[in-house]
This record gives structure tokens, sequence and C-alpha cells, in this order.
């Protein structure tokens, strides 16, 4: 009741590819927004995908938080 239709509704935008730089090395990746709306508004993450590697950098702008990779142990074959 008198609930926002929105809240809890989640949307993911590829915004294209892009090489970053972290501690771990240069990666060619494909950045992801997330969009969801809570009590707050609207909120935005951004996630940075590489190919063979996952998730190399997620960043939260609004309070400034990040997280990056910062090495990565090839696997066995």
């Amino acid at each position: 009741m008198g609930r926002d239709p929105s809240a809890g509704a989640f949307r993911w935008v590829v915004r294209g590819v892009e090489t970053i730089t972290v501690p771990a090395g240069s990666f060619e990746t494909v950045r992801v927004d997330e969009q969801y709306f809570d009590r707050c508004g609207l909120v935005t993450t951004t996630s940075w995908y590489a190919h063979g590697v996952g998730l190399v950098k997620w960043a939260f702008p609004p309070l400034g938080c990040s997280r990056v990779l910062t090495s990565v142990v090839p696997g066995r074959d």
C-alpha cells in the first residue's frame, strides 16, 4: 500500500568497451551500470568485467567507494 512500483526494480545498462588499469594490470573490459531505486531514490553502481578474468573494478560514486582487482593467478590447464 503506497509503495513505489519502481522500488526494488533493477536495470543493467552496457555502456561499452573500456580499457582500464588497476593494480593487477591493464584490461579491456565491458562497462556495466546497474541502476535501482531504494528509499533514497535512484542508485547507480558501475562494474567493469574482463573476458577470462571476471570483475576487475566496481564503483559506487555517490560514496566515493570502489573495489579493484589487485592480482591475477592464472589457472592450470
